[in-house]
């Protein structure tokens, strides 16, 4: 079983400041935006145009910009779930698993909007599931992308009728099938290293007994790099306020 913590409406709530400054900045309500809430002003503007290509080129000038703030991330966040072109939805999913986050917060953010592909659509979750691996916290991914294999079956070969073998179309949908499994063991192995390889009718039964006796490793290891980088930010916060003496 798994569970997800919700974490937008925190994050978002940093988000609504930096776009509110934004806002008056633009109508002349306020001083002009510099550094990270100037780029975080120009991708709300890109990302809200019509054309296709302009809004993914925001995306990626967004990611150029190394943003570093939550309230940035849960930009991205918004238009991988939201945007009305899939193509501009994954390119938003891809730049947010490579944020530097210091805690799990876009894991989860990851894992909401994988939840949120249509459950049929497997060419789509394993696209994202590749993106997800980008992110430097695993265990939620993992999580996840355990779940995904679990739910799924190995196709049973198909039969024909009447004296008359399966047809073309009954040998494709096993062959897509087949293949669906495959790769998202793959994807589900690029992030939790297990040793369950090989796909057919076991594999889901398999790696949902290796992920039950392997979770907790993921657990520790997640908290641990929390952990890390907390340590880390106390030590840059103390060194700043202490330059400043």
């Amino acid at each position: 079983m798994r569970y997800t913590l919700l974490v937008a409406i925190p994050v978002l709530c940093l988000s609504l400041k930096v776009h509110a400054s934004a806002v008056n900045s633009l109508a002349g309500n306020g001083p002009p935006l510099t550094g990270e809430a100037a780029a975080a002003a120009d991708y709300t503007k890109g990302v809200s145009k019509p054309d296709k290509s302009a809004r993914i080129a925001a995306i990626k000038a967004f990611h150029d910009a190394k943003p570093v703030l939550a309230s940035s991330w849960n930009l991205i966040y918004r238009t991988a779930v939201s945007d009305p072109d899939p193509t501009v939805k994954h390119e938003a999913f891809a730049v947010l698993a490579q944020m530097p986050a210091h805690d799990n917060g876009v894991a989860k953010m990851l894992v909401a909007a994988f939840d949120g592909l249509k459950p049929n659509d497997i060419e789509m979750r394993v696209a994202y599931g590749k993106a997800m691996n980008a992110s430097e916290f695993k265990y939620d991914v993992a999580s996840t992308l355990a779940d995904e294999v679990e739910k799924m079956r190995w196709p049973v070969a198909p039969r024909g009728y009447n004296g008359r073998g399966p047809t073309d179309k009954q040998k494709e949908d096993q062959k897509k099938k087949e293949q669906e499994l495959k790769d998202m063991l793959e994807v589900f192995n690029d992030v939790a290293k297990s040793d369950v390889t090989a796909a057919d009718k076991e594999t889901p039964t398999k790696v949902k007994k290796w992920w039950d006796a392997n979770q907790l490793k993921f657990q520790k290891a997640d908290m641990e790099l929390r952990e890390k980088y907390a340590t880390a930010d106390a030590e840059a916060a103390k060194a700043a306020h202490d330059a400043k003496k």
